[in-house]
């Protein structure tokens, strides 16, 4: 791994939010392609929101005790 450079002002100056994923390198790619022109909608995949607080209770457990009905559950920050 080599070091990076990041800007982070413009981040903090312009409040935007940058949000971080695992992927396999060779797919992103073709995954970010797919996502920009609409051929895919992520929105079907999160199958809950639980606030951060009740993020074990709530989440894990869901994902660990109904795992046919969820796939990605989003823990919500206050």
């Amino acid at each position: 791994i080599e070091p990076v450079s990041f800007q982070f002002f413009p981040l903090s100056f312009y409040e935007k939010t940058m949000v971080g994923s695992s992927c396999y390198v060779n797919e992103m790619k073709t995954v970010i392609a797919l996502l920009a022109d609409g051929r895919i909608d992520p929105g079907c995949l999160i199958t809950a929101k639980v606030p951060l607080k009740d993020g074990i209770k709530e989440g894990f457990d869901k994902l660990l005790t109904d795992k046919e009905n969820n796939i990605k559950i989003l823990l919500q920050i206050p």
